[in-house]
């Protein structure tokens, strides 16, 4: 997965997400160039100023297994949390 986005986004064909390339992305997509900027702080473990194809690898790994923790519990029932009240009715 991840070289396939390295090879989507990496426009000069170096190997690696550069700054530029993830501004490129980013704002095409919506986001801005400060959204980039902390993408690639994130990303770029060992601060060269690109994104790897083992840097992207890692933290899609990291991303992944952070999601793989027990299911949230059901919602509760809101019918049982409160009390009834409940009428009896007396015999004449």
């Amino acid at each position: 997965m991840a070289e396939s986005i390295v090879s989507t986004l990496d426009s000069d064909g170096d190997g690696a997400i550069s700054e530029s390339e993830l501004e490129t992305f980013v704002t095409e997509n919506g986001g801005t160039a400060s959204d980039a900027e902390a993408m690639l702080e994130s990303l770029d473990t060992d601060r060269d100023g690109s994104v790897s194809t083992d840097e992207l690898s890692s933290q899609l790994e990291s991303l992944h297994a952070s999601m793989q923790g027990p299911p949230p519990p059901p919602p509760s029932d809101a019918t049982s949390s409160t009390s009834t009240s409940s009428t009896t009715a007396t015999a004449a």
